[in-house]
């Protein structure tokens, strides 16, 4: 994929300044509506891809982002201020992967059965350091702590297109040439069981989505059967998958509903999040995506590379978007003014208020800091 390449690399270089606007943990009056996108800039190193956690054990929120072999950042209070605790996640490159690249969209989650029950796993998109071409591929690995550092755990990828030794070589990749990124795990109820399940995207176009479930008895570091495409896209990037369920239970599965980010990153009108719903946790291929509705106070560039997160506040859900804002500019302009670049890629981070309508999603408001 082309664009993908420059997107994180300006953000592992820390050429990316962010606007850290996050959820307030506080009051249910943090939740103002605002006239414009707040974007007060208090970083120049940016953080680029966040996976964002809420670590019961602290009462700390955590956030992994691009660069390094991962940067870690924890705040007291998801409003800020954050700070970068660790600046490489993990404790060692596994020896598949190329230690000069960084690693791409960090996300962890907390095990919650098993041998390694409270311990947190990390999963990363890394280079990989042998092999006929230089592609991406998804490792994992395993922490005490929600800010690490994590242990590679295994000496081969977890996830990885025509790979030989690995757990998931996608065999319904469209192309096994292309690499793999952007994983993201959640806990899913599926046929009367509660499954950890990660999602992902294969680069290149076609771009699709693939799903796989993960042996939460070991470590998260195996997987269960084999992995899945759920949608295809022949002519759009589609990245960044982030599935939930609403109405899960050991009775039922409820409604899936994926959320990806369709478009070129650095496009100022063509990166925005799109939804789609299902009944069943492995057929998608015939559900449209819908872009995702946003309050016309957000006038941001773009609405993509969000992850959506249930719960934070309790029984409230929030999306976490990149974007740009600039009054009476076009965005390429506000990158060159303020920040001596023409090259355009969002390097503000957003909060809003998801809410459902049935089951339709949309975005109600901006959260204030």
């Amino acid at each position: 994929m082309t664009p993908l390449p420059l997107r994180r690399l300006l953000a592992a270089a820390g050429a990316a300044c962010l606007a850290t606007l996050l959820l307030s943990a506080g009051p249910a009056g943090a939740d103002t509506a605002l006239s414009t996108p707040n974007d007060t800039t208090d970083s120049s190193t940016g953080i680029a891809d966040p996976g964002i956690l809420r670590d019961t054990a602290t009462s700390q929120y955590v956030s992994l982002s691009t660069g390094g072999s991962g940067r870690v950042w924890t705040s007291s209070d998801a409003g800020g201020p954050w700070t970068e605790v660790r600046s490489n996640a993990l404790s060692s490159w596994p020896s598949w992967a190329d230690s000069s690249q960084a690693v791409w969209a960090p996300s962890e989650i907390q095990l919650n059965q098993g041998t390694y029950a409270g311990q947190y796993v990390m999963f990363f998109s890394a280079v990989r350091s042998t092999g006929p071409t230089p592609k991406r591929c998804i490792g994992v690995a395993i922490g005490t702590s929600a800010t690490g550092p994590f242990t590679p755990e295994r000496d081969s990828p977890l996830v990885c297109p025509g790979g030989s030794l690995v757990a998931d070589p996608v065999p319904e990749a469209p192309d096994s040439t292309e690499g793999v990124i952007d994983p993201t795990p959640r806990y899913l109820w599926h046929d009367g069981v509660q499954g950890l399940y990660l999602s992902y995207k294969t680069t290149g176009i076609p771009s699709s989505i693939q799903l796989v479930r993960l042996n939460i008895d070991n470590g998260a570091t195996d997987i269960l059967g084999s992995s899945h495409e759920l949608i295809q896209d022949d002519n759009y990037n589609q990245e960044n998958p982030v599935l939930v369920q609403r109405g899960g239970s050991a009775s039922s599965d409820g409604t899936f509903t994926l959320f990806t980010s369709k478009g070129n990153y650095h496009s100022c009108d063509n990166y925005e999040t799109y939804w789609r719903n299902s009944t069943s946790l492995w057929s998608w291929s015939n559900v449209a995506g819908t872009q995702l509705s946003f309050p016309s106070a957000f006038v941001t560039c773009g609405t993509g590379d969000a992850d959506i997160v249930p719960g934070l506040p309790d029984n409230s859900w929030r999306i976490f978007f990149s974007g740009h804002w600039e009054p009476n500019k076009t965005y390429q302009q506000a990158v060159a003014a303020n920040y001596g670049s023409t090259s355009p890629w969002p390097f503000h981070l957003y909060v809003g208020v998801l809410v459902w309508n049935g089951n339709t999603p949309s975005v109600s408001n901006q959260v204030a800091p």
